[in-house]
């Protein structure tokens, strides 16, 4: 079985609430055999997944960072960097 847990801690807790909440609906549904789980402690988001491939892994870890930098860059372009 492959892990990871990544904390990302933002610069302001509404940050963390605004990624949070956009990553939502892409939290399911899940391929087959990957568990995965996203969590927020004020300006600390935790994202926990494991799977029996480790290139699933990397690829999920990739595309979750994919998405935090696109909401990031719409909500700095939307909400002057909120």
């Amino acid at each position: 079985m492959w892990k990871a847990s990544l904390e990302i801690k933002f610069y302001k807790t509404r940050a963390a609430e605004i990624v949070n909440r956009s990553l939502q609906p892409d939290a399911t549904p899940l391929p087959r055999g990957v568990t995965f789980s996203q969590r927020q402690d004020a300006e600390t988001l935790i994202f926990e997944c494991a799977t029996q491939n480790a290139s699933t892994l990397l690829a999920t870890v990739d595309e979750l960072l994919e998405h935090i930098e696109l909401t990031l860059a719409v909500t700095r372009r939307t909400h002057g960097g909120e």
